[in-house]
């Protein structure tokens, strides 16, 4: 899977899959270009290989922190998410 995140104050970057027998966690790889502000790569299922997936619905959701403040309260996270079936 590739993965992109990009903000001027981007923080912690993480991918996870929901779907039977989940959540399933991802290794995250950047590219060689990727920066601080520009992160993308690629990510790999751990301990998983997509073909022994249940056939069913499954949600990956990327989350990113944003490191930006008021002084007293941080923002929440942000994410994407994208939803696709394996039969």
């Amino acid at each position: 899977m590739l993965y992109t995140a990009a903000h001027p104050n981007l923080g912690t970057t993480t991918l996870q899959m929901d779907g039977p027998g989940g959540p399933y966690a991802f290794t995250l790889t950047p590219d060689a270009a990727s920066s601080a502000t520009d992160f993308f790569g690629t990510a790999v299922l751990n301990g998983v290989a997509v073909s022994d997936l249940k056939p069913c619905a499954y949600l990956v959701t990327l989350t990113v922190e944003v490191l930006l403040t008021d002084g007293d309260h941080f923002p929440v996270p942000r994410y994407d998410q994208i939803a696709f079936c394996k039969r």
